[in-house]
C-alpha cells in the first residue's frame, strides 16, 4: 500500500499532510486528493455511473445529490482554494511579509473524541 501511495503522491494526484504541530508524525498522516474535478468525480459522479447509463430518463445533478452533501463539499471544495491559493490570502489581508505556515491541526483522543482546525 505504501508503494500505491508513494506512486500517487509521484503523479500529483493524492497529497500527503499531517498535522502543523506533528508534521514528521507517520502515525498521524492523511491524504487528499489533489485534482478538483477527482474530488468532485468521486463524491458525486462515481456511485451514480451506472444509474446514468441505463437511466431511460435525463438524470438530473440535483436527483443525484443531497443538498446537504453538497453543502458539505463546497465547504471542503473552499478549504482545498484557501490552502492553494494562502500565498494571495495573505497579500490581500496584509500579512504576506510575515513568516507563516499553512496547513491542519488536529488530535484524535480516541475513536469518539479529538478536534480539527484545517486552515
Amino acid at each position: 500500500m505504501s508503494e500505491y501511495l508513494e506512486d500517487l503522491k509521484l503523479a500529483r494526484l493524492i497529497e500527503a499532510y499531517a498535522p502543523l504541530h506533528r508534521l514528521n508524525s507517520n502515525y498521524l498522516q492523511r491524504y487528499r486528493i489533489n485534482d478538483a474535478y477527482l474530488r468532485f468525480y468521486f463524491r458525486f459522479i462515481a456511485d451514480h455511473t451506472a444509474r446514468v447509463r441505463t437511466a431511460r430518463d435525463r438524470l438530473t445533478f440535483n436527483q443525484m445529490i443531497s443538498a446537504r452533501r453538497f453543502d458539505v463539499w463546497k465547504g471542503l471544495a473552499f478549504e482545498q482554494c484557501c490552502r492553494e491559493n494562502h500565498h494571495l490570502i495573505a497579500k490581500i489581508l496584509g500579512f504576506s511579509g510575515v513568516s507563516y505556515e499553512v496547513g491542519a491541526w488536529y488530535k484524535k483522543r480516541d475513536q469518539t473524541s479529538g478536534a480539527q482546525v484545517d486552515l
